[in-house]
């Protein structure tokens, strides 16, 4: 296995050694790395939507809740 990672690091390098080669292949290496994270992205748009829904659920949580305790709270002072 070393032997072999040893002849790819001097196919590498020889091919490197060469500037024309050496601009194609930065370029491929350019092009691979910027059409990897174009895809991945959020729009802001969505982000807020995102915070606005969540917003809204704790806001929907936290009316339940008191909702409930008060029932809870009447139900106690009644005597049941």
């Amino acid at each position: 296995m070393p032997a072999l990672l040893t002849s790819n690091f001097e196919v590498l390098r020889r091919s490197l050694s060469d500037p024309a080669t050496a601009t194609e292949f930065l370029h491929l290496v350019a092009r691979k790395s910027k059409s990897k994270s174009k895809g991945k992205k959020i729009s802001a748009g969505a982000i807020a939507g995102i915070v606005v829904a969540i917003i809204i659920i704790i806001i929907i949580v936290a009316i339940v809740l008191f909702l409930y305790k008060r029932q809870q709270k009447k139900k106690r002072l009644a005597g049941y």
